[in-house]
């Protein structure tokens, strides 16, 4: 199957992907689980399968936020006025509050510790309040627990992991 970019084209549905994923993806639907952890090599389908999972929850009652983590914690560092600052907090609160969070490619971009900080609190808030939390990588447990915090890492064997292998589903088969 080649890959479409699910923002370019009309996405195929959730059922189109492999069904162990599928399986696993609805415990965390279904709220059995707090997190879905996708890890793999580049072109595997990881944001694919979360975007089209994340499609699939909105709806007028359920809240969402799809984004790198970079992206919201450069949001902090560009902070100038109490306005920036008020901004700022509604999408922090809001990320906090979504029922379902999706935090794409985390640990592809530069990494510093006050990124790694707001992070971890992030995700430490969401596995306390047991909300739904989707994380693609191309990190294993393994190298998110020294990139990101061991805490998290332990406290994602909770939830769902799934590598998606190796194959980049983007190249012409």
């Amino acid at each position: 199957m080649k890959s479409q970019h699910p923002l370019k084209s009309e996405p195929l549905p959730v059922s189109a992907f492999h069904k162990a994923w599928r399986a696993k993806a609805s415990r965390l639907w279904l709220g059995e689980i707090w997190s879905l952890y996708l890890h793999g090599s580049v072109g595997t389908g990881k944001t694919y399968f979360a975007e089209l999972f994340y499609r699939e929850w909105i709806t007028p009652g359920n809240l969402g936020y799809f984004v790198a983590p970079d992206v919201l914690v450069r949001h902090i560092r560009d902070l100038e006025t109490w306005s920036d600052y008020q901004e700022y907090w509604g999408r922090h609160q809001y990320c906090g509050k979504s029922t379902l969070l999706v935090l794409d490619d985390v640990g592809s971009h530069r990494s510093t510790p006050h990124l790694t900080e707001q992070l971890t609190m992030l995700l430490l808030r969401r596995h306390r309040e047991n909300s739904r939390t989707i994380i693609t990588t191309n990190l294993s447990v393994e190298e998110f627990a020294a990139a990101v915090d061991p805490r998290i890492a332990s406290r994602l064997q909770e939830g769902e992991i799934i590598n998606t292998g190796t194959k980049d589903l983007r190249k012409a088969t």
